[in-house]
């Protein structure tokens, strides 16, 4: 992805995909339960070069979901990113937290084995100004998630828009689409993999932004999870490289 820091607050944002479980990009349709929480610390590092310049982000995420009902979780996400450049002319870099985002997700219907899930979302213009690390204005994005489980397997697909409210000159109406897939390889043990595709924010860019990730998750207790991606660029306008690293306790 050829970006410029301003065109990296829409990564920084998670593309309008705060919420997935991670690595996946794509959410399932999966509810905590009344009463429950779920903490997640997530960690991404992209690196993207265009030209004589790389561009290397890392973003600490901290995601806290709680269920209000049965079916309906609310979740807040508080991102901290680092975002270095270099070119001919050296190396800058600029660090704080970016925008809190805030999402509902409601599981619905089930139908046909399939569960399915809305997901409406708004970020709020926290981030740190100096920095440039915020969008300045809030962005609202709606999400519809189907999954459905095959024995020890799973499928799980998202579409979505964002509305994404900016100052910098970005594209306004934004789309995503995705599926994913995992397997239990073992009690413990889930691979998985997932393919997308969105419309890119530059309005420079060639082509839509297509990504294909794989990963792994190891579940050593019933509420702790530990997990590990690899996301790669399948069009220049997405971010080239990507590696995913996280942790989610359940209680």
């Amino acid at each position: 992805m050829k970006w410029t820091l301003a065109a990296a607050l829409w990564i920084l944002m998670g593309g309008g995909r705060v919420f997935a479980t991670h690595p996946l990009i794509t959410d399932d349709a999966a509810t905590q339960g009344v009463g429950r929480f779920q903490i997640e610390i997530n960690n991404q590092f992209d690196r993207d070069r265009a030209g004589g310049t790389t561009e290397d982000c890392s973003e600490l995420s901290t995601v806290l979901a709680y269920g209000i009902s049965e079916g309906v979780d609310v979740l807040v996400s508080v991102p901290f990113a680092v975002v270095r450049t270099r070119d001919a002319s050296g190396v800058s870099e600029v660090q704080g937290f970016s925008d809190v985002g805030l999402e509902l997700k409601w599981r619905f219907a089930r139908a046909a084995d399939w569960d399915f899930a809305v997901r409406p979302g708004i970020t709020f213009p926290s981030g740190d100004r100096t920095a440039g690390l915020t969008a300045e204005r809030s962005s609202q994005s709606l999400f519809v998630i189907g999954s459905r489980a095959f024995g020890r397997a799973g499928v799980h697909a998202n579409a979505g828009y964002t509305r994404n409210d900016n100052i910098v000159g970005e594209r306004t109406n934004l789309w995503h689409a995705s599926i994913a897939g995992e397997w239990s390889a073992a009690k413990s043990i889930r691979a998985v993999a997932n393919v997308g595709i969105e419309r890119s924010p530059n309005f420079t860019a060639a082509s839509d932004a297509v990504f294909a990730l794989a990963g792994f998750v190891y579940s050593p207790f019933e509420r702790l999870d530990l997990d590990i991606g690899y996301k790669r660029a399948l069009t220049d306008s997405e971010t080239d490289h990507a590696v995913l690293v996280g942790t989610a306790v359940r209680f």
